[in-house]
This record gives C-alpha cells, structure tokens and sequence, in this order.
C-alpha cells in the first residue's frame, strides 16, 4: 500500500531563499514528485502554504489537484494489482504524467475568474473559446513562438490586427499567472512582439465641444449626460448611472472605478452641480437617467444612437460620437493647455509613474481639481 504526503524539501535553497514543495510518494522507498511550488519554511506548515503567503489559495489548490491526480493513479494501479510489479522509476514516470491540456484551460478559466469587470471577463472568456476553436490540445509547453504565427495567421482572415493583439495579451497574461504559481517554466512572450495598430482619436476639438455645450435640440436629454460625464473628468457611463447619493458629499463625488476598483474623488464644479440637481434621482441613485430605459444596455443603445444624430445634426463631427468622447475629449483638452501628463493620467484614475512609485505617492487632489477647472473653463471661452 502506497502512501504519500506534500513536503518541503530544505536540503537545498533556491536563489530566492526558497525551498521546493514535493509529494512524496512511500511505496518500496521515497519517490519524490515535483510540483513546481516553491515556500519559505516560515510559509509552510502541515503540507500547505499559510494563508499570509503569496498566491497562498491558488498554490495550495494546484497541491490538492496534484494529490487527487497522484491518487488516483495509485488506486487504479492497485485496482489493476500493477503496483507492486512495477519499478521505481516507471511508478514515478506513471505518477509525473500531467495533463498539460486540462492544465492550461484550467489555469485559463481561473485567470477569467479574477477578473472585476464583467466586460473583462467576457473577453477573456472570447479569447479562451477562440483558443480552444482553433487547437483544443493546446499546452503550456505547445504555446511556442510558432505556435503564436501561426495563430495569428489563422485569425488574420477574420480579425483586425488590435481584436488579434487582444487575444494574445489574454493568452501572455494566463502564461504570466502559471509562472507565479509555478505551473509553468514556458514564456513564448519573452521576446515576442504583440502588433497592434494606431486606432482613430476620440476625441473632439476644443470648437466641437463648444458645439454640444450650444446644442439646443430633441436629443438635450443625452447631450446633458455626455456634458455631465466631460465635467466629471470623463467618468464613464456605467459608473455615471449608479452613482449613489451617498457618493456625493457637498461638492466632492468619491466612488470606485468600476472598471479598474481605483478609488477616485472628484470636485464638482458648478456646471455639473447644476446638471446633478436637473436630473437629481427620487430613490438611492444620484441621478435618474438611468430610469429613462429598462436596463443598462437599453441606455446605452439609447444614448449612443442619440448622440449620433446629435452629431449629424450639428456638424460636429464626421465619426460616430459616442459616451467614449467625454473622456478622451477632457484628456485631450487637458493636454492642449499643458496640463502635466501626470495629472491628467491621475485625474483619469491611471497609476503614474512606476507601479511601484504610485503606490506611495498621495498626488495632489488640488492638482487635480485645478486642471478640471481649467478644461471646464477652456471649453466654456473664458
């Protein structure tokens, strides 16, 4: 009867300082399994990775899966009675055989899971069923250089170069997840160029926001959010509409980004303060808008159509005008008036500067509050 047990092996230390985590399977002697998981001593404790170490849930649920696997075979081998005729090593290479398939998608369909935003995870789930239309044997160790060309050769038939280069950065980011859970040593990204292509500004001139600021027809309503969403410094829609009146405190909107989870703070300036009381919401919403449709997706279809014919109607623009506007308009005015790049990439709720920087830096709401004035006042004419 075969036994076995998750073990740190500390007869020697990796450069890191830490020590590999192995199965060790007791049949005639020891046979020890890699697992590709490696722990401090102080992080390891009854065969698993304390709860303070890092990525502790998701290492400690590759070692249950990997346990269950090894089980498993012993069972059926002592089912077979094949166990005891076999030799050390061929139990060994037996009980090592993964399932690099089962692996991948698995690792995958985990990665799908921690993403916040549904939209996020919608097109990650996109790339994960594109992955599996076109190679449903695909392992960590078959994703290669070649492997990618062809890949991209296959959907450049049906795809843009931007739509290919999303799926390839989905695909770089479950391969980055597996090497910090040691699930994998294969990066085909390394040296890997992901094209992309140079994607049309939307944006409008300083003169047609000027334009939806005079604007004075049916589509009022939807000219009103967009403005409302340009003087917020470009917050986007879905937060816009469930805003809670709790998030406005006298004449600051504090919320989190429901697109990134990034705190933000916002001065409301005059000219939205008087759209916010216009549009004031009767139940726990800021603003009614979001009642003048059944649900999220009939505003946008709404607004986005309105905005359209706005557009049209006024001349304002050639393409089609969209709630994506009022950010990259704000960004884009902001720099036009030699606002720092640093502050219109804070104000937009983007860490500036390093990722590490960023996180203790505590940049200067004033900045902020002072460059939104500014582009109000720019686009107003004074």
């Amino acid at each position: 009867m075969a036994t076995l047990r998750v073990y740190l092996d500390t007869r020697r230390a990796k450069s890191s300082g830490e020590y590999p985590v192995k199965i060790v399977v007791n049949h005639r002697k020891d046979i020890m399994i890699s697992t590709g998981i490696s722990a401090f001593k102080s992080q390891f404790k009854d065969g698993r990775l304390i709860p303070s170490a890092k990525n502790s849930a998701s290492k400690n649920a590759i070692l249950t899966r990997s346990v269950d696997k090894i089980e498993k075979a012993l069972f059926d081998l002592e089912r077979e009675d094949r166990l005891n005729s076999l030799s050390d090593t061929q139990l060994k290479n037996i009980l090592t055989k993964r399932e690099d398939v089962n692996l991948f998608f698995e690792t995958f369909e985990r990665v799908i899971k921690t993403r916040r935003a549904p939209k996020t995870a919608e097109i990650y789930q996109y790339t994960l069923d594109v992955v599996r239309e076109y190679d449903d044997r695909v392992n960590f160790r078959s994703i290669n250089r070649e492997w990618l060309d062809e890949f991209v050769k296959h959907l450049s038939q049906r795809m843009s170069v931007n739509s290919i280069s999303i799926h390839l950065r989905n695909i770089r980011a479950v391969f980055n997840l597996a090497l910090d859970d040691g699930i994998t040593t294969s990066y085909p990204f390394r040296k890997y160029q992901i094209k992309s292509e140079r994607t049309a500004h939307r944006n409008l001139e300083l003169d047609e926001m000027k334009k939806i600021i005079a604007y004075n027809g049916k589509y009022g309503v939807f000219r009103d959010f967009f403005l409302l969403s340009f003087y917020l410094i470009g917050m986007n829609m879905k937060d816009l509409l469930y805003l809670e009146k709790t998030a406005l405190h006298k004449d600051r909107i504090s919320y989190n980004r429901s697109k990134t989870g990034s705190f933000l703070g916002i001065k409301v300036e005059p000219e939205a303060m008087k759209l916010i009381e216009k549009y004031k919401g009767e139940d726990e919403y800021l603003l009614n808008f979001i009642h003048l449709y059944k649900d999220y997706d009939g505003f946008k279809r709404g607004i986005n159509y309105s905005l359209k014919k706005l557009s049209d109607d006024q001349g304002v623009i050639n393409s089609k005008l969209s709630t994506y506007y009022a950010r990259h308009s704000w960004a884009s005015i902001a720099s036009s008036i030699d606002i720092p790049n640093d502050t219109i990439s804070a104000a937009l709720g983007h860490s500036h500067g390093s990722r590490v920087t960023s996180l203790y830096i505590n940049f200067d709401r004033r900045k902020i509050d002072e460059a939104n004035r500014m582009v109000i006042d720019e686009v107003a004419g004074r």
